[in-house]
């Protein structure tokens, strides 16, 4: 086996050997709250799907993968589908806003700040942008 190939396996076990532990407590967890519910709920639970209801996640993951996508017919389909995304990348840059290293918060919070409302800004002069960016560089000096 060459010394590629056998970096390459050793760096796959080693991504199995992280996920796969992931996988199974999910799992698990996703079993004994299934369990819980019902026994909160005073009903059964799931355990009609396989011996002891172990099999309701995987009937649970078929039902989701095989389930209709709905598009209304009404909507502008590019918007329905590019709305969640655009909600989704706002959020995590609004998150890295956040300065994850002490010594750099004074530096960097004045920029990201500038960057984030350079992407959310709505009018086209942006003066609050610009305000902010006049404000960074005249510290900088």
């Amino acid at each position: 086996m060459s010394p590629i190939a056998l970096e390459i396996t050793i760096g796959v076990l080693k991504i199995f050997s992280i996920i796969l532990p992931v996988l199974i407590s999910v799992a698990l967890l996703v079993y004994l709250e299934r369990k819980v519910l019902g026994a909160i709920q005073l009903r059964r639970g799931p355990n009609v799907v396989g011996p002891f209801g172990i099999l309701q996640s995987f009937a649970d993951v078929i039902k989701l993968i095989t389930k209709e996508n709905l598009l209304p017919s009404s909507s502008n389909k590019f918007l329905f589908i590019f709305a969640p995304m655009l909600t989704l990348i706002l959020s995590l840059i609004a998150c890295e806003m956040v300065p994850k290293v002490r010594s750099l918060m004074a530096d960097t919070t004045l920029v990201k700040l500038a960057c984030f409302m350079t992407v959310t800004e709505k009018d086209e002069k942006m003066p609050v942008v610009k305000s902010m960016l006049n404000m960074i560089f005249m510290t900088l000096e």
